[in-house]
């Protein structure tokens, strides 16, 4: 009887191995065909051993066990962590298994050997003998070579180098990209708005909506330091409030990434620059690209090490960092207070200067909305007026044009752009004492560094002092370098503080006064002042004792020679005296006669 052809199908679909069990048996011939290979790669060192003259290399039991709980505490390692890739299985063996292999292989060898030891002589052929069992087992001829040291060989361990993507990398790209993105999608979105409220102005009928976007995206690669060409003229005036604002909304998304490795949160900066580089090729900006990446690297660098606060590294606990840390600490201070000066300052001369702010304003002519966008852009350029500012209280000034200063003790007044804001620049000369604020503001850091900053050891605390003045000059440095600028060629190419005056006497009047005051007021100082003091008035004391100890014995004792001149002095008429007496006389007696 013929069997169904449809029952013979699924009865080998039931015997039909699975997908499993296929793997099992192919991993299965893979461990026997390595064990064999492993086997006569065994075989064949023991066989060029024993033509060189070594004798049969054992592996000692503990050195064997140890290599195999390393090996499996590695496999173990593997086996917990999910992201590492699995082996294929006919790939090669893992080390606990070539391990057991051989030491199954070094069991049977030492057996072969200890069942020739027994029939031979023990005292003489103990070490010899395994080697001949082998040579016999392969066929091959005994020979007696001369006995040397047993020589030990321990599997040489590869290292691995696993480079994986951070915890949380996805969160982390998605927030350089919203950061990057967002900040120009304001402003293009601030300047498209705007060329909609004045596209029916005869003057636009050239402009279209590519060029808005153009124009925005210029200030926006404006605001991180790059200069932008318009008709052959470099335009260079950076916006450091939009930049400060770069620098907030990048740390905001590193925040929120939440990143639990300091060093996977640096893969931020490459992919924020990656985004601003591309938005700049994609919407053509006329900017300096190398400037950009430079300024972008800076903003996203920036950002980055100001997460790095919430990390908790605690580097001031680390032998010999901690004054470094505290020192530029403090000048971060500094600086911070130095801005505020400087931005109170810059305000009191835009209140001063209110007037000409306002016929500045109404010679433009503008609508309401483009009133506020030019206010709100003149609002971006705050800090870059608080760095113009604080350069004119210490003394150097600032640039109005290339050939007309501004200082307490001049006023050049020249020909300036129609920029509302320049309208605060003042007018007449105010006098050098203005010097004084930042002197007195540097004492003051100096004393609530000494308060709250002092360091023990006198070394840590003149370095602290040292750090400090550096710091601060690298701040105040980039502060004036940003906040100059450049708006076209000739007078207006210089525009901003005078940098290297500046930056020595920000250094000299602010940084040096607070590093001498913190520097003299260490316990080692204090003690030597107190030392000082107390020897002067041990010399003050003890000259005026002697001066009036000899006073006194100048007094109880007199020389005779002085006591007989002073007897005769009052001893000895003044005939000058007599004969003044006897004029005084003569009239009375005359009047008498």
């Amino acid at each position: 009887m013929r069997e169904n052809t449809g029952d013979r199908s699924e009865r080998e679909r039931a015997h039909r191995p699975s997908k499993k069990e296929r793997e099992a048996s192919e991993r299965k011939l893979a461990r026997k065909a390595h064990a064999d290979q492993v086997r006569e790669r065994v075989l064949e060192q023991r066989r060029r051993d024993l033509e060189v003259g070594v004798s049969n290399p054992r592996r000692d039991a503990e050195e064997l066990r140890r290599a195999i709980a390393q090996a499996r505490s590695r496999q173990n390692q593997r086996a917990a962590d999910p992201r590492t890739p699995h082996e294929l299985p006919t790939e090669r063996l893992t080390d606990v298994e070539r391990a057991l292999i051989e030491q199954d292989l070094l069991d049977e060898l030492e057996e072969a050997a200890s069942q020739v030891e027994i029939e031979e002589d023990v005292d003489g052929q103990a070490e010899e003998e395994p080697a001949q069992s082998l040579k016999a087992a392969e066929g091959e001829p005994a020979e007696q070579p001369d006995a040397v040291p047993t020589v030990a060989r321990m599997p040489v361990e590869r290292k691995v180098i696993v480079v994986r993507p951070p915890a949380g990398w996805p969160q982390l790209l998605l927030a350089a990209l919203e950061t990057a993105f967002f900040s120009w999608a304001l402003i293009a979105a601030v300047a498209l708005v705007s060329f909609l409220a004045n596209a029916s102005n005869p003057w636009m009928m050239e402009a279209d909506w590519n060029s808005a976007i153009s124009v925005g995206s210029d200030f926006w690669a404006m605001s991180y330091g790059a200069s932008v060409k318009i008709a052959g003229a470099s335009y260079k005036m950076i916006p450091l409030g939009l930049t400060i604002m770069h620098v907030a909304l990048a740390r905001a998304g590193l925040a929120r990434a939440n990143v639990a490795s300091w060093r996977g949160s640096a893969l931020f900066i490459p992919v924020y620059l990656g985004v601003v580089l591309l938005l700049a090729v994609f919407n053509k900006t006329s900017a300096s690209l190398p400037q950009l990446v430079l300024g972008s690297l800076f903003v996203s660098a920036l950002a980055w090490a100001w997460s790095l606060k919430s990390h908790d590294l605690d580097l001031e606990s680390k032998p010999g960092v901690g004054p470094y840390l505290r020192a530029i600490k403090d000048a971060v201070v500094g600086f911070a207070a130095l801005f505020a000066v400087g931005m109170v300052t810059g305000l009191v001369g835009i209140v001063a200067g209110w007037s000409r702010i306002r016929g500045i304003a109404d010679l433009l002519n503008a609508s309401v909305f483009d009133s506020v966008i030019i206010w709100i852009t003149q609002a971006l350029y705050l800090p870059n007026v608080a760095g113009w500012a604080a350069s004119w209280l210490m003394g150097p000034g600032f640039y109005t044009a290339s050939d007309a200063i501004v200082t307490p003790s001049r006023a050049d007044v020249a020909a300036i752009p129609a920029i509302p804001i320049l309208g605060a620049i003042p007018q007449t000369e105010v006098g050098i004492w203005v010097v004084l604020i930042p002197i007195a503001l540097g004492v003051l850091l100096g004393m609530a560094a000494v308060k709250w900053r002092r360091e023990e050891n006198l070394a840590d605390h003149l370095v602290h002092a040292s750090m400090y003045v550096l710091t601060f000059l690298v701040l105040v440095a980039a502060w004036m370098w940003l906040s100059m600028g450049t708006l076209g060629v000739a007078r207006m190419g210089l525009l901003g503080p005078r940098l290297v005056y500046a930056v020595a006497l920000a250094a000299l009047e602010v940084g040096v006064s607070a590093a001498v005051v913190y520097a003299l007021a260490h316990p080692f100082f204090l003690d030597k002042y107190a030392q000082a003091g107390a020897a002067a008035s041990r010399v003050t004391r003890s000259t005026s004792k002697k001066i009036s100890r000899n006073k006194t014995i100048d007094d109880q004792v007199a020389p005779p020679d002085l006591a007989q001149e002073d007897s005769a002095d009052q001893e000895e008429p003044d005939p000058d005296a007599d004969q003044d007496a006897d004029q005084e006389v003569s009239p009375d007696h005359n009047e008498t006669n």
